[in-house]
């Protein structure tokens, strides 16, 4: 019986998200401009900060909880990894240096799935839940450094 309670507790992330059950190993969110770069890349156990630019090149790691996780995988409720990569970017500006351009990655063991480009951190609107919780993760740890 508790086997069974401990595979349904490890099972519920992968109920509410529109995918198949394959597990998430890493979700990432790259934005930049002609002259910076700034990549978060997020997997069960680590959040990874790199900037890289005119100002020199910075990078961090930080200890990711389970509960932060399945909060970050919780934000996926209703979204199919397959449709992310055909939503369209709500606004252009970064077609003319308005601004920064940006996407976001998710992978699993078989397959990444990339977002369209979109605008700074102005996804799509079915993408917005998940941005933000990246937002907050990143917030929550820049401030410990």
């Amino acid at each position: 019986m508790p086997a069974v309670v401990l595979l349904l507790i490890l099972s519920l992330p992968l109920l509410g998200y529109g995918q198949s059950a394959e597990t998430i190993t890493e979700i990432s969110f790259t934005t930049g401009t002609r002259g910076s770069q700034q990549e978060i890349r997020i997997t069960p156990s680590t959040l990874h900060i790199a900037q890289k630019g005119r100002g020199g090149d910075q990078e961090a790691q930080h200890p990711l909880t389970a509960a932060d996780w399945q909060q970050l995988l919780g934000s996926l409720q209703g979204l199919s990894l397959k449709e992310m990569e055909q939503l369209p970017a709500p606004s252009e500006k970064r077609a003319w240096d308005g601004a920064y351009y940006s996407w976001i990655s998710i992978s699993t063991p078989t397959k990444s799935y990339t977002s369209q480009h979109f605008d700074d951190r102005s996804p799509h609107p079915k993408l917005l839940p998940l941005m933000r919780e990246i937002e907050r993760l990143e917030q929550a740890h820049s401030s410990k450094e």
